[in-house]
């Protein structure tokens, strides 16, 4: 048996309606997807940069970290050498500060900063960090002066675990 299907009154403006309801929601989506979508770009910028920035200043040393007495006169123990991103220090200080993407919505109008630290749960902002670093040749404080660890008899190696960790 086919049944006749009766044509509805008043469906006339449905579509309008649910165009206008769901066009703010997906203008919404595409901001969101856009944000976080430059903020993953940028994190993989980064991470080439400082990967290769580091490769660039080790300069093939096969003894890496490279001695220095300010940086390492802190340590008893070291072996490690790291890189980091930074957009720029914080009021011309020695605080670094992470790269920072908004994520703009439309007909949102906040006024935080992405400089300041965030006060509530949510936020807007998607700071993005990286570090890039190696364990390499350990080096040990010995009466005053950085010295390169040397291989014993009981140890043959000259990179330990303890010495990639910072005390």
């Amino acid at each position: 048996m086919i049944m006749a299907v009766k044509n509805k009154k008043n469906q006339k403006g449905q579509a309008l309606f649910e165009f206008l309801f769901f066009f703010p929601l997906l203008i919404s989506f595409l901001f969101i997807i856009v944000g976080v979508g430059n903020s993953i770009n940028g994190a993989i910028n980064q991470q080439k940069v400082t990967r290769g920035y580091f490769y660039a200043r080790i300069k093939n040393s096969s003894e890496f970290p490279l001695r220095d007495e300010q940086v390492h006169s802190r340590f008893q123990l070291f072996g490690m050498f790291f890189i980091g991103w930074r957009e720029r220090f914080a009021d011309g200080g020695q605080t670094p500060l992470l790269p920072c993407y908004k994520i703009n919505l439309p007909l949102e109008r906040e006024n935080q900063r992405c400089e300041v630290a965030y006060t509530n749960e949510q936020t807007h902002f998607i700071k993005v960090g990286t570090v890039y670093g190696v364990c390499g040749h350990t080096y040990v404080r010995s009466q005053g002066s950085i010295v390169p660890l040397i291989a014993t008899e009981q140890s043959s190696r000259v990179a330990t675990r303890q010495a990639c960790e910072i005390r």
